[in-house]
């Protein structure tokens, strides 16, 4: 570690000795939850148009029975296609500084800035990403007591409750079984859905004796 001293006396004033580390240490960054699950828009680029255009196709509704009958007509089935655009937009932060700072700076200003920048972009979008989904029309609110858990479930983009109390190992279920049997879903991961919450409010569930039984199959 380097060391520096003083020797001499003064007779008043205030008597400073400065040593500047060669280390820099930057501020804590939050780390990014929803941009691993951001759908790039393939082939659009630039001299694209200012939208970009998603076609939706809906679903075919399965029939009761999908055998033929000799001498009949084979059924008919329609389907949809929807559209849906999304504008595109210009994003851009800047930290001013001057040719007189830069020369005086013990270190490389240029470096330090734009990897600042860099984070606070990848906020930005990540917080952006946050807020598109919260904007789905799926409501889950968990209901009841712990003891008897129930839950309530709308798609009208609003709670039809107020959470009464904490997340359980009965809500992942609940949220899976919505998830496969009534949207047929497609799963993240093999069988398994994911889902993002706060550290905070997955801790009833951690300490939940079905979710640690669980774990150790």
């Amino acid at each position: 570690m380097a060391e520096n001293t003083w020797v001499g006396s003064i007779s008043d004033g205030v008597l400073k000795n400065h040593f500047i580390s060669s280390q820099i240490f930057y501020a804590a960054v939050a780390e990014t939850k929803f941009d691993e699950f951001a759908t790039d828009v393939d082939d659009y680029g630039l001299h694209s148009g200012e939208s970009a255009t998603l076609t939706r196709i809906s679903n075919i509704t399965e029939p009761l029975d999908g055998t033929l009958i000799e001498t009949q007509r084979i059924p008919e089935d329609d389907f949809k296609i929807s559209a849906t655009q999304v504008p595109v937009r210009e994003m851009g932060r800047a930290i001013p500084y001057t040719e007189l700072l830069r020369d005086f700076a013990h270190f490389n200003l240029d470096n330090a800035i734009q990897r600042k920048l860099r984070q606070q972009m990848t906020l930005i979008l990540d917080t952006m990403y946050a807020k598109a989904c919260k904007q789905s029309l799926l409501r889950y609110a968990p209901t009841g007591t712990t003891a008897t858990p129930t839950s309530s479930f709308t798609t009208t983009g609003t709670f039809g409750a107020v959470a009464s109390r904490s997340l359980l190992v009965y809500d992942l279920e609940e949220l899976a079984t919505i998830l496969y049997d009534t949207y047929q879903a497609e799963p993240y991961e093999g069988d398994d859905y994911i889902g993002i919450f706060r550290f905070r409010s997955l801790m009833t569930i951690r300490r939940d004796p079905a979710w640690q039984i669980w774990h150790l199959n």
